[in-house]
């Protein structure tokens, strides 16, 4: 099998490194729609729009291109989980092609989401403490106090 090595770097910073096996494609969009979670075997199923960037000379945007996903076992399940309609995604994929009814539709087999975006975790209001920390002394440290005036600029 012919491999050919892709890197992939934003800013100067390299974030991915690795191989990518004939049939094999790199997308980086939007969700499309929410993701549909798996059941039971089945694989998380979703749509990727992908932009085709501005017309030639012009401030309009060519039409996206769609792209249809699945994403099976654990990977299915963590994209079902942490992705909904419009969140940006890169994944590695590979061409796999389904017919029904004598039409052929052009799926994609996710091998890898490259940046996955982090579980939602509860928004914590104190980031720097476990607790709300209070200041019971009268010590304003080395801050003045501003004069008691109506005329503020704000």
């Amino acid at each position: 099998m012919v491999e050919r090595k892709i890197t992939l770097s934003e800013n100067g910073t390299e974030y991915y490194s690795g191989n990518l096996s004939v049939n094999e494609c790199y997308f980086r969009g939007r969700i499309f729609k929410d993701v549909k979670a798996p059941e039971g075997k089945a694989p998380a199923k979703f749509t990727i729009q992908v932009s085709n960037g501005k017309k030639k000379d012009s401030e309009e945007w060519n039409a996206p291109t769609f792209v249809n996903c699945l994403a099976w076992n654990d990977l299915g399940k963590q994209i079902a989980e942490r992705y909904v309609d419009k969140d940006e995604i890169e994944i590695l994929a590979k061409y796999m092609p389904n017919s029904y009814n004598g039409s052929i539709y052009p799926t994609f087999r996710v091998k890898r989401v490259l940046r996955m975006k982090p579980e939602q975790e509860p928004e914590n209001p104190y980031p720097n403490a476990t607790e709300q920390q209070t200041n019971d002394s009268n010590d304003t440290g080395t801050f003045e106090e501003i004069p008691s005036d109506d005329d503020l600029p704000f």
